[in-house]
């Protein structure tokens, strides 16, 4: 039995590594959006990289946690009464962001447009800050009880571990979404996820040829570049 816990413990530390990469650099696109990109062709650039993939890479959330219920239910029971309130932020993020993408495209004034652009990049960045908060929280250790209840009041989990870790969430899925889009797009947006991206992680990503529209172009390797230039 001892040898099964650490196989699903080992199960969950896959799981949430599998989705803070894949996921990650969905949510540092959706931050960029407001600033990295001008016009509303570059921001269809941007949005284009991620549509395939952002609804589809939530999944490895949902499975971490329901692996953690299935294999720790008591880990699960304590964790999530513990953190009910930044639990409950991070949701209605995932689906503040959920809602823009979809609704962004449902009208035609850029104030409509605008609002949801930012709706799209705040909601990222609060998947991104409460994930990291959690993940440093359960790492560093909560107050409970005998009974698995927090102990300090419903605020205890906040401190410098919940602070630092949320942060550090944020900047991971910003460099991650730089090097996404210096990989995945053409033309000045490349330019300038890739300087922006040298300086967030101190590496370079590889350039290639840009020319196009806003539609995708096979690149060298069979993969699809999305570019902002005519």
């Amino acid at each position: 039995m001892e040898i099964l816990a650490t196989i699903w413990f080992v199960l969950i530390i896959v799981l949430w590594t599998g989705y803070l990469f894949l996921d990650g650099f969905d949510l540092g696109v959706g931050m960029l959006m407001p600033v990295l990109s001008r016009t509303e062709r570059q921001k269809r650039v941007l949005l284009n990289t991620i549509g395939p993939t952002w609804d589809g890479n939530e999944v490895w959330l949902v499975t971490a946690a329901g692996a953690t219920f299935a294999a720790f239910p008591h880990w699960y029971a304590s964790l999530f009464s513990a953190l009910y309130i930044p639990l409950t932020l991070c949701l209605l993020a995932l689906i503040f962001r959920a809602v823009a993408i979809e609704y962004r495209g449902k009208g035609h004034s850029q104030a409509w447009k605008s609002f949801w652009t930012w709706a799209m990049a705040v909601g990222s960045a609060g998947i991104a800050f409460f994930i990291g908060a959690m993940l440093a929280i359960t790492s560093s250790g909560l107050p409970l009880n005998d009974n698995g209840d927090i102990v300090g009041g419903a605020f205890a989990w906040i401190g410098w571990p919940a602070v630092f870790g949320g942060l550090g969430g944020v900047g991971f899925a910003l460099v991650h979404g730089l090097i996404f889009l210096g990989l995945k797009t053409q033309g000045d947006i490349r330019d300038k996820s890739q300087q922006r991206g040298r300086g967030g992680c101190c590496c370079r990503a590889r350039s290639a040829s840009s020319s196009g529209s806003v539609s995708p172009s096979p690149s060298a390797h069979g993969s699809l570049l999305w570019s902002s230039q005519r």
